[in-house]
């Protein structure tokens, strides 16, 4: 059963990754994704390994943003891909079994043309829910409208993967989102910017777990 919290870590902090990743462990979370543009190959292997080996002392899970190879060489978790990456299918051939595959989605076409695929993610990150500066080059800002269409158009189609809505979340709209039905959320900002992060992770960890 996946975590109902995500943690993308940022690099718009005064936080090196790895120190994010040790606050959110810290903070009781139990799912990191690594998202770092900036590094090399080489660079982003080694940083993996050191969060990887820092979350198995929490029992956490770590997920690679892009790079399945570098999810294969690390044993992660699993990775996380955009809808202009390499397709779900192809993603899943360059990884182990046991790892999984997370798919941002934005629209109910994406929906339909996973439904007809015959290779489908584990886990959807549906967003932007609303406007972030983590990411550039946005897809339409879906608010609780477009969240709301979406899972509406995913339970006509009888497409049962978990949601994690992504981007712009804070706090107020927590309980919203739960309401809508959503699996969980996944945050950056929310967490890196707060001077509370405990309390942030365990006021998720109450609403999506209750």
């Amino acid at each position: 059963m996946l975590p109902t919290l995500q943690f993308i870590t940022s690099t718009n902090c005064s936080l090196s990754i790895f120190q994010q990743a040790q606050h959110f462990f810290d903070a009781g979370g139990l799912w990191l994704q690594i998202r770092d543009k900036s590094k090399t190959t080489r660079q982003l292997i080694e940083l993996a390994h050191k969060i990887i080996h820092l979350a198995d002392a929490y029992s956490a899970k770590v997920t690679i943003n892009d790079f399945a190879p570098i999810a294969l060489e690390t044993n992660a978790f699993g990775v996380h891909v955009g809808w202009k990456d390499l397709s779900v299918k192809d993603v899943k051939q360059l990884l182990n079994p046991n790892q999984i595959i997370g798919l941002t989605i934005n629209s109910t076409a994406q929906i339909d043309a996973i439904n007809n695929s015959s290779v489908r993610p584990d886990y959807f990150g549906m967003g932007p829910y609303a406007f972030t500066t983590t990411k550039k080059n946005l897809s339409e800002i879906l608010g609780l409208k477009g969240i709301n269409r979406n899972l509406e158009h995913m339970k006509q189609n009888k497409l049962n993967i978990p949601v994690l809505a992504v981007g712009g979340i804070v706090m107020s709209d927590l309980e919203h989102l739960r309401s809508l039905g959503v699996y969980g959320i996944a945050i950056s900002s929310l967490f890196v910017n707060s001077s509370q992060k405990k309390a942030v992770v365990e006021q998720i960890h109450r609403i999506f777990e209750q």
